[in-house]
């Protein structure tokens, strides 16, 4: 997968605020992720960036728990 910022955003915002499922998403994950960088499309630069900077601290504090033993 290409990571542009869309993606970096999305990533951190999925893994601290997961969208609800929907069946009529793709199952592939590649095309899941092309399907949800492309709601981002018409976002400014930014955006994009407030999104990254809102939910990437949040992703790295979950990522940080998943490491500590039980």
């Amino acid at each position: 997968m290409v990571m542009t910022s869309r993606t970096w955003g999305l990533s951190a915002h999925e893994a601290v605020k997961p969208p609800a499922p929907d069946p009529s998403w793709p199952k592939n994950r590649e095309r899941y992720h092309d399907l949800r960088v492309y709601e981002r499309r018409g976002w400014s630069h930014d955006e994009v960036i407030d999104e990254w900077r809102s939910f990437t601290p949040r992703q790295l504090k979950i990522l940080e728990a998943g490491q500590e033993a039980p």
